[in-house]
């Protein structure tokens, strides 16, 4: 699953136990050409455009559910520990890629 959060500016992309993002940011080059180009772009950190969420979730649980929280960029998720039957909530600060 994927979603777009925030100011329309952070994608979050998850499924299963991983969590992925990445932010979107004025196409530079849409403004100097004339082509037919995307108005935004994923921006790049260290070289990557969708980065891994700084986390582990160990093999029987799975992320439920993406909430979005009154702070910019910091989601809530939601996750499920199948073999213990525990739901868990996990505040995620995606500008500083932690807890």
């Amino acid at each position: 699953m994927a979603g777009i959060y925030g100011e329309h500016n952070l994608v979050v992309i998850h499924g299963g136990q991983y969590v992925k993002f990445g932010k979107l940011i004025p196409n530079k080059k849409k403004i100097r050409a004339k082509k037919d180009l995307p108005d935004l772009v994923f921006s790049k950190v260290d070289g990557k455009q969708i980065r891994d969420m700084n986390a582990y979730f160990g093999d029987n649980i799975e992320v439920i559910k993406i909430i979005e929280t009154i702070n910019k960029n910091w989601l809530q998720i939601k996750v499920e520990d199948h073999e213990e039957e525990i739901t868990t909530v996990v505040t995620w600060d995606f500008d500083n890629n932690m807890e």
